[in-house]
């Protein structure tokens, strides 16, 4: 019998995912990848900064999403997470390959966005 393999980013609302019959026995989850680092600034390690990893998705490619009541805004987050009193964070089962991390104040400002690669070595973020 043929198994159903998910990534463990994958993520979709339910009404998705279509109509599927397979025994749990035949599922598998694979794990995502990961970004982990510190964010500091000329004070030094910054804690409760939200380090949000985004993607943006073509118009043309949103519309063809199943949404229902229409596609979600055209950027949204994947992930995130919260800067401990460190500057430490990690964001996991993310899926592999270059992400866009956005780093937003506990206001809600924007404080720095760039790009990065999962799996590779801690990242050192320094704020302006």
């Amino acid at each position: 019998m043929g198994g159903l393999l998910l990534h463990s980013a994958f993520r979709a609302p339910r009404s998705a995912l279509p109509s599927l019959s397979f025994e749990l026995d035949d599922l598998q989850l694979l794990p995502g990848e990961a970004i982990s680092g510190t964010v500091r600034d000329a004070g030094g390690p910054r804690a409760g900064v939200r380090v949000q990893v985004v993607e943006e998705l073509p118009a043309s490619e949103l519309a063809s999403l199943p949404f229902p009541g229409g596609p979600p805004l055209a950027e949204y987050g994947l992930d995130h997470a919260l800067t401990t009193s460190d500057g430490g964070f990690q964001l996991t089962d993310l899926p592999a390959g270059e992400l866009r991390l956005r780093l937003l104040g506990a206001d809600g400002a924007e404080l720095k966005e760039l790009t990065v690669e999962t799996g590779k070595d801690p990242l050192e973020i320094v704020l302006d």
